[in-house]
């Protein structure tokens, strides 16, 4: 079984028991965090995971960002106030101007570049869930950031965007077992609606003053090859050593 899920918010993401690709990177440090993972059905979602979800929903509909977010600016979130104000918004993100400005801020950045911004305008959904079943490793999941035709694109933010320290970093956040198991979620559920793939980008967008942005393009044979080299070898896939950057426009 496979599909594809739009417009579907955390909690019920969190909900679906299935494998996800944070639980793959808690478990190369110990199974036992990857049970953690597994088991506590997600968290609060943090000040970055909205800042997260805000921009992939403006890649394609910057206007939908005033209707989705929620500002608060009352300071401490606490008191009558603040909990009037939070069930007067369950069903948006709740932000405060400041970070929602930096949002706006940065995807007007990267829609100038001259390389992601026509990537960007190609986007036709975000933030898009898929689910599927695996005869060798059973029910999995992943979250697009952003899907077009025979495309995806995943956004980072990072202090450091130059080659040499974002790879080097990456590796460390486990970004070579996210982006195989969004190749392996592609080919399983996304296929179908979105054609076979033939570009997979990273778009990273600086988190300093001169808001860079960089965009790299995944190796598409590690990817689409991480299921099988996976089954042969665990150590096997590095897909992220494989990604090429294809544009560094610097502010």
């Amino acid at each position: 079984m496979s599909k594809l899920y739009f417009g579907l918010d955390d909690a019920k993401y969190n909900a679906i028991p299935a494998i996800r690709a944070t639980a793959l990177k808690a478990g190369v440090r110990s199974m036992r965090a990857m049970r953690h993972t597994m088991t506590r059905n997600g968290k609060e979602p943090t000040a970055a995971m909205i800042d997260g979800s805000l921009m992939h929903i403006g890649a394609s509909d910057p206007e939908a960002l005033d209707h989705i977010a929620a500002v608060w600016d009352g300071g401490r979130r606490q008191g009558k106030d603040w909990k009037l104000f939070e069930s007067d918004n369950q069903d948006k993100l709740i932000t405060t101007q400041a970070r929602l400005d930096v949002v706006k801020e940065q995807l007007a950045h990267i829609k100038l570049d001259p390389v992601s911004g026509p990537i960007m305008n190609q986007i036709l959904e975000t933030e898009v869930c898929a689910q599927w079943t695996d005869p060798l490793y059973g029910p999995g999941k992943c979250k697009f950031d952003g899907l077009g035709q025979h495309f995806f694109v995943d956004f980072k933010s990072a202090s450091e965007v130059k080659h040499h320290k974002f790879m080097s970093n990456g590796e460390t956040l486990g970004y070579p077992l996210q982006f195989g198991w969004y190749g392996n979620g592609w080919r399983e559920a996304a296929a179908k609606s979105f054609g076979e793939l033939h570009h997979a980008y990273c778009i990273v967008i600086g988190t300093k003053d001169e808001l860079d942005v960089v965009v790299y393009e995944l190796s598409l044979d590690k990817i689409t090859d991480a299921y099988e080299r996976t089954r042969k070898d665990p150590d096997e896939p590095r897909v992220w050593m494989g990604a090429r950057e294809i544009a560094c426009e610097y502010r």
